[in-house]
């Protein structure tokens, strides 16, 4: 069963405590997507609720603040896809400069690892 269409609650689990703060986080899956040098079912998570996240660039104390409207996530384990029938265990990534939105073919480089993340199926009218 695709998990495209399925409402989800992601909250953080594990990896990077900073990024902590920007969850809860809920949203709608909306697409699966092919990144090319990484092998998994990642999937297009589009937020409720934007939020702005800084980013350090290549320049020594030098950062920029990206708008993100959407996650990529995939289920951390082999074999166990996301779910609308119980708790996910989620890679997250950000997607910054909207890769997503202007590529046809996506690389791992394109994206920034967040965390990792628990995900519950929202209740109906959430």
């Amino acid at each position: 069963m695709t998990p495209i269409g399925l409402r989800l609650q992601v909250d953080y689990s594990d990896q990077n405590e900073s990024f902590k703060n920007y969850l809860p986080r809920s949203g709608s899956i909306t697409r699966q997507v092919n990144i090319q040098d990484w092998v998994g079912d990642w999937f297009v998570l589009v937020l409720d609720e934007p939020f702005e996240y800084q980013i350090k660039t290549d320049r020594p104390f030098n950062f920029k603040v990206a708008e993100i409207d959407h996650f990529l996530i995939r289920s951390r384990f082999y074999g166990q896809p996301i779910s609308s029938l119980e708790q996910n265990h989620l890679d997250i990534l950000l997607d910054p400069n909207n890769c997503i939105g202007s590529r046809e073919q996506l690389f791992s480089g394109d994206f920034i690892q967040a965390c990792w993340g628990i995900a519950l199926p929202c209740k109906v009218g959430e």
